[in-house]
């Protein structure tokens, strides 16, 4: 599988995540260039046709605002292909803690807050196995 190479702040287009593995050296002092995403973010929502375009009118507004946090690397609105209602947000970071602040302030609140409360109960933050450390399940 060949690497594309992600460039920070990027909403990169149609099959963006081939691979974990960054090829572009990225700008100077950047440490993007071979080195493995930190983290991913995977929120998957269900859209009743009927609700699909304002959806994805929301949908993209927040994929926009996440593009422009620093420390994101790929942020993409997907539709699966099995299940037309079934769409997600994937986004990769280069930390948890970039992650997390990604929802300071007012506008986060409004765009990526309101949103992501709409998403499918389930976890959403993922990295490799080996970063992970002691893991517990979250307490519904």
């Amino acid at each position: 599988m060949e690497a594309l190479p992600l460039i920070p702040g990027a909403v990169v287009g149609e099959g963006a995540i081939s691979s974990w593995i960054c090829d572009d050296p990225g700008p100077e002092g950047s440490e993007l260039g071979g080195s493995v995403v930190a983290m991913w973010a995977i929120s998957r929502f269900r859209v009743p046709e009927a609700s699909r375009e304002a959806f994805v009118e929301r949908a993209q507004a927040a994929v926009s605002f996440m593009a422009s946090c620093e420390g994101v690397e790929v942020v993409e609105l997907l539709r699966s292909l099995d299940e037309p209602n079934l769409w997600s947000i994937l986004s990769s970071w280069s930390g948890v803690g970039s992650y997390r602040r990604a929802f300071n302030g007012y506008e986060a609140k409004m765009v990526l807050v309101t949103l992501l409360s709409e998403a499918i109960d389930e976890p959403s933050a993922y990295d490799r196995p080996d970063e992970v450390g002691e893991n517990f399940p979250r307490s519904r």
